[in-house]
This record gives C-alpha cells, sequence and structure tokens, in this order.
C-alpha cells in the first residue's frame, strides 16, 4: 500500500438511509484527514554526547530560585510522533534524588514528581523553534525550570545529568553528560566592595564616616551568589542595623538601599547588613567581620585653642601679617578646606571697611590632635594711612569643616562663623605729652607782686597733628591751688608746642606752676618762695633792678674819670702857686672823706666767708631752707629741689648760686 517515505491518509465515507453523509468523517484534504502514518522502517530514537545543553553555556553551578533553560536535541527516524517519552535526570548518579522531570508525548508536557525542582515551562520544538509535528525526525526538548531553596546541598558533590528517549515499540536511548555536571550552592552574599555610604554632611573614611548628629544619609550595596557572583533573578532583603535599629530594603537587579540618619548624640556606632531574605536551607556568605562600618557622629567642630602671631592685645599696623592660630580636633579636619577670613570694622560705628581671605595651612601632615598648628596671612595694606584717622578692628575666623562636616568653632567656644580673635589698628592720632624740663621761669627771685614769665612745653609724640588743652595752676604749700589759665595749644605731629603765660603771685610762701594736659599728663614747675615786699637797699635804690657788680663796676670806671679830672686840676694849681696849693689840698680831704664813705657800704656787702664759684651746683626747683637735705660749713645749705642757699646775718637778705655757679641776691 505505498512506498517507503510516502505517507497515508485515513479518512471515512459514507451516508444514512436518507442520504445524509457522516459529520466530522475527515476528507482527503490536506489537513482534514482522520489519520496520517507515513510509511517507513521502525527505528530506535538518539542521542549525541552534546545532545543536552544549558541557555548561556555551561552551569558549574546552580542555585536555587533562578530560572534556567535547558535544551536536548534528539532523533526519532519515525518522527516527534513515535516518541513516547522522554525522561531527564539532573542528578543522575544520586540516587537518592535524582532531580527528573518527565516530557509525555500525550499531554506534551512536562511532569517532576521531586520536591526540589520546579517546572515552569517544557516544549517539543523543531530545530527552527516551530512547534514539531508528527513527522518532525529532528526535535528539541525545551525546557524552563528552577531549583527550589529545599535541594540538598552536597558540597563539593557533583551531579551529573542524563537523558532516556523510549518511542512507541519500546525502543529506548539513555545519554549521560559528564561535560555538564553541575553543583548546588544556596549561599547569598553581600559584597564588601559593593557596599557604599552616601552621605549628605561628613566624610567618608576608609572603616565608615565621621559625620555630625542627626545628618541623614545612605548605605548601598548589592547581593550576589557566593559561588558565581550571578545576581538573583529573584528580589531579596536586606537587613541593616545602625543605632540599635533594624531596616530592610528590598533589592532590586541584585541593588539595594537604605535611608538612616545619624542620632542627635555623639559616639561611635556599627552599622552592620546581612542577608534577609534566606529561608532556613539557604545560607548567608557575606563576611561577619568586614560587613561592618563605623560610624563616628561628631557634633563639635575644631576648636581655636591658641593665637600665637599676632601676640593678642598688639596692634596692627597696615601691612601684611601672618596669623598662627592652634587648633584641637580629635576626629580630624578636612584640610583641604580650611581657609582665613579677616575683616575690618569701624570700631565705633561697626561698618564693614575692608576683608579678605587666604588659605590656612597647617604645620606637618597631622589632621587629628590638640595641638594642630595652623597659618594664614592677612594684607592689611588696603587700609591707607588717610583712613587710619579713625579707629578700626580687625577680626579673623577660620573657614572650614572637619571630617564630620562641623564648621570650625569660633573664639572661646562660640559658635561658628564668630570671630576667632581680633586686634585694633594703629591709630592715627595726636598724642601729647610734656617736653622735659616741662617748664621754665624766666626769674625766681620772687616777691608779692612781682612777676615772671612761664614757658611750658608740650609735645605731640603721636602720628597727627593736633590740639591739646592745659589747665595751669597755682599750687601753694599749704595745699591750696587756683587755676591760673585754660587755653589750647596746636602742636604738629613729631612737634613742640610752647605755652607762654605771666604770673605774679600774690600770695607770700612756697608755690609753684602745675600744668594738666587732657591726655592726663601733668607736670610741676620750680618750686619759689616768694617773699613780701620790702623797702629797696642802698643798692638796689642805687641800680635798681642793675645787676649790683655791674652798677659796681660802672661806679669805678666812673670814680677813674673824676680822679683824671681832679689829677689835671691839680697840676694846674700847682703851676698857679700856693693858694692854688691849699685849694688842692682842702679839696682833696673832701674826697678822701667820700672815699671813706663807699668803703664802708661796701664791708656791708661783704660775705661773712669767701664764696667757692667752682663747687657744682644742680639745677632744680627752688624749695624752702627748712626742707633742706645738707648743709656746709661756711653757711651754704642745700634745698630740696638743689640749690644752694646762704642768708646774711646781718641784714637777713638770702643769697642762691644759679645754674652758673654766680652768686645772686634773692629778692
Amino acid at each position: 500500500m505505498g512506498s517507503q517515505g510516502q505517507k497515508v491518509a485515513g479518512y471515512l465515507v459514507g451516508s444514512d438511509a436518507s442520504g445524509q453523509g457522516l459529520e466530522d468523517a475527515g476528507t482527503g484534504e490536506d489537513g482534514e484527514h482522520l489519520f496520517m502514518y507515513q510509511i517507513g522502517p521502525d527505528g530506535p530514537p538518539t542521542l549525541s554526547a552534546t545532545a543536552m545543553s544549558w541557555n548561556g553555556g555551561a552551569k558549574p553551578w546552580l542555585h536555587p530560585s533562578q530560572a534556567y533553560t535547558m535544551r536536548v536535541d534528539m532523533t526519532e527516524p519515525n518522527g516527534a510522533s513515535d516518541l513516547t517519552t522522554v525522561e531527564i535526570q539532573l542528578a543522575s548518579n544520586i540516587l537518592t534524588s535524582p532531580l527528573s522531570f518527565t516530557w509525555d508525548f500525550r499531554t506534551d508536557s512536562c511532569v517532576s514528581n521531586s520536591i526540589h525542582l520546579i517546572i515552569h515551562d517544557c516544549n517539543m520544538l523543531a530545530l527552527d523553534g516551530t512547534t514539531a509535528g508528527p513527522y518532525e525526525k529532528e526535535t528539541r526538548l525545551v525546557t524552563e525550570l528552577e531549583l527550589a531553596w529545599t535541594t540538598p546541598d552536597l558540597g563539593e558533590t557533583f551531579r551529573e545529568p542524563s537523558v532516556k528517549i523510549i518511542d512507541r515499540a519500546g525502543q529506548e536511548v539513555l545519554q549521560t553528560f559528564p561535560a555538564l555536571r553541575w553543583r548546588f550552592s544556596p549561599a547569598l552574599m553581600i559584597p564588601q566592595e559593593s557596599v557604599s555610604l552616601v552621605l549628605t554632611q561628613g566624610t567618608v573614611l576608609e572603616d565608615g564616616a565621621r559625620l555630625p548628629p542627626t545628618s541623614p544619609f545612605e548605605l548601598t550595596g548589592g547581593l550576589m551568589f557566593e559561588t558565581t557572583e550571578t545576581i538573583p533573578n529573584f528580589n531579596c532583603s536586606v537587613d541593616v542595623m545602625f543605632a540599635g535599629q533594624t531596616y530592610t530594603a528590598e533589592t532590586y537587579d541584585g541593588i539595594w538601599n537604605v535611608e538612616l540618619q545619624s542620632p542627635p548624640t555623639s559616639g561611635t556606632i556599627p552599622l552592620t547588613w546581612s542577608v534577609g531574605c534566606l529561608p532556613p536551607q539557604g545560607v548567608d556568605a557575606t563576611e561577619r567581620e568586614s560587613s561592618v562600618k563605623w560610624m563616628i557622629v561628631d557634633g563639635l567642630g575644631p576648636e581655636p585653642k591658641e593665637v600665637q602671631t599676632p601676640r593678642p592685645g598688639s596692634v596692627l599696623t597696615a601691612e601684611e601679617h601672618q596669623v598662627t592660630i592652634v587648633l584641637s580636633e580629635e576626629g580630624g579636619i578636612d584640610f583641604e578646606s580650611l581657609r582665613l577670613a579677616w575683616w575690618v570694622e569701624d570700631t565705633v560705628t561697626g561698618e564693614f571697611i575692608r576683608g579678605g581671605d587666604s588659605p590656612f595651612l597647617l604645620q606637618g601632615t597631622e589632621i587629628s590632635g590638640l595641638n594642630l598648628i595652623g597659618t594664614g596671612t592677612m594684607d592689611l595694606s588696603v587700609i591707607t594711612d588717610d583712613m587710619l584717622i579713625d579707629r578700626f578692628t580687625v577680626y579673623v575666623l577660620i573657614e572650614g569643616r572637619d571630617l564630620a562636616g562641623n564648621l570650625v568653632l569660633g573664639g572661646e567656644g562660640q559658635s561658628a562663623g564668630n570671630a576667632v580673635t581680633s586686634w585694633l589698628m594703629k591709630w592715627r592720632q595726636p598724642k601729647f605729652e610734656l617736653d622735659t624740663p616741662a617748664m621754665e621761669y624766666s626769674r625766681l627771685n620772687l616777691q608779692t607782686g612781682d612777676s615772671t614769665a612761664v614757658q611750658i612745653f608740650v609735645k605731640n609724640v603721636g602720628d597727627l597733628d593736633g590740639t591739646s588743652s592745659a589747665t595751669i595752676s597755682v599750687v601753694r604749700a599749704d595745699g591750696t591751688s587756683e587755676i591760673l589759665r585754660q587755653t589750647e595749644i596746636d602742636v604738629p605731629e613729631n612737634g613742640l608746642g610752647t605755652i607762654l603765660i605771666d604770673w605774679a603771685p600774690e600770695q607770700e610762701g612756697l608755690q609753684w606752676i602745675e600744668v594738666v594736659l587732657d591726655s592726663g599728663a601733668t607736670g610741676n614747675g620750680p618750686s619759689v618762695d616768694v617773699r613780701p615786699q620790702s623797702d629797696p637797699s642802698f643798692t638796689e635804690a642805687v641800680f635798681g633792678d642793675v645787676n649790683p657788680v655791674l652798677g659796681a663796676i660802672g661806679a669805678l670806671l666812673g670814680l677813674s674819670i673824676i680822679l683824671a679830672l681832679l689829677l689835671m686840676a691839680r697840676n694846674a694849681t700847682v703851676r698857679r702857686g700856693a693858694k692854688s696849693e691849699y685849694e688842692w689840698d682842702e679839696y682833696s680831704d673832701y674826697l678822701d672823706e667820700d672815699e671813706d664813705d663807699y668803703a664802708d657800704e661796701d664791708e656791708d656787702l661783704e660775705l661773712n666767708e669767701p664764696i667757692n664759684d667752682s663747687s657744682p651746683v644742680e639745677t632744680a626747683s627752688v624749695q624752702p631752707a627748712s626742707t633742706a637735705q645738707a648743709t656746709t660749713a661756711d653757711g651754704w645749705t642745700q634745698g630740696s629741689d638743689g640749690i644752694w642757699w646762704w642768708q646774711n646775718q646781718q641784714d637777713g637778705s638770702w643769697w642762691y648760686k644759679d645754674a652758673n655757679g654766680e652768686i645772686l641776691q634773692y629778692k
């Protein structure tokens, strides 16, 4: 009924008594027949040594809950319709658990009796991927499966797959595949290198991070099977433990992320993580020793401890200055963020004048410790001399942060942004002092009603022209005082000014001039003992205020002239005779009497002891004799002001030695 390779189709033809044809009896048209078979010899199915394969290549390790696709290519000379069953064992060498499943021709599906094997899909296809027809000799069984977590973990023991095919005639073929041996591993792990911190503040360290309190941050990482580093196809949870709480993060494509926040108190807190989705048979292969990050919560920024240069209290000039400040920071400073900021303000109004900044460099390589020395510069040359007529204050602060993100504190523990210290700038202003000596009198020998010119010397040691007020008073030994004048004097920078007044003492006794400047400088003039007004002596009546020595010299010159005239007259008289001789004798007697009178007056002026003009004399203010410091054998007494005094016991007059050693009468 046909030759080899031909196909035979069967269908029914007929009708009932009424002539109605058979329904669903098939026809001779292609695809409408009831059945069909092909004529050929009944040969067994065959499998090659490479008939089995995994999608993606050989799988030395298989993992639970992972979807795998297996392909088995087979040959059936009588077509796929001659196949009865195809049995696949994933672990044919493990008799207790071969992990087998069977494809059945009648149901065109796969069934497994193993609790460790889950079959998702199973199809017999042609090699081109289409559904295999009944006469398809080359077919491929494609199966999608996964292993359950309950699959026994045999460690390093290999499992060897095999395939057995049985046709309708009972012919079968069995083929093992040693090249596809595999092992099972349920171990998941979180690789240390995949875990990272994402901070909003602070600094990531090698073993963790340093951050301020209540600072949000994130922890992210990956998840994979330990042996193959394969990312799980399923979603898994990761448990993160921090500050006494456990946070759960779900993985997506093997990546997980959890948001955290540092506690409000400072301290070192461990941050750990582990796989959270494992059933009892699962293994967390994450390294416990390395699955921790130490989160150092630091709420205190670097603190300035000491300002070394310029020294506190220094007055700064308008030039560049190096600023050296000692910091204290236990956790570590972000040295790259440090800068020295400075600004100048008007001391009175607080108005901003100038400002700037510069790098603040730490000395050495240490970034943590109690004595971290850093330096920066501030260029105050932007402040001109004309500006310095106002009073300015210079402030500095250190900008930057520590590794936790805390800003550098201000001075004396103040919050960040406050100045570390301040200095006054050199203020261009006049500064008045009294010269040495502060004043001079034109005369020291005074009686009530006498006048002396007083010169007061004021010097400006500042660096700006200015005006000083002066209060000039007379101070008496009995403690009373009286203001003579209040005046002002203009003195140029580094100059000397003179105040000139006339002083006429109205009271007797020891007294002196005192001057007080508005700067507080005080100076006293020499002390003078003002005597009461007295009748003039003969010499005073004759010479007045003229120096007696000069008066005596003038008198001698006049007397010499008179004597010369008399001598000339005598010579003339001799020539005239005796009468003239008599007249000359009478006139000469009269001259002798006058000379005796002058001699008596000179004796009244003689001192009790000779005066040594070469003795040293110290110039000082006149003091009363009652406060004498020393007395010589010849009756001279040195006052507290250093002036030597002597009193004539005959007439009670006082005599003193001036700065040149000359002896003068005190009037």
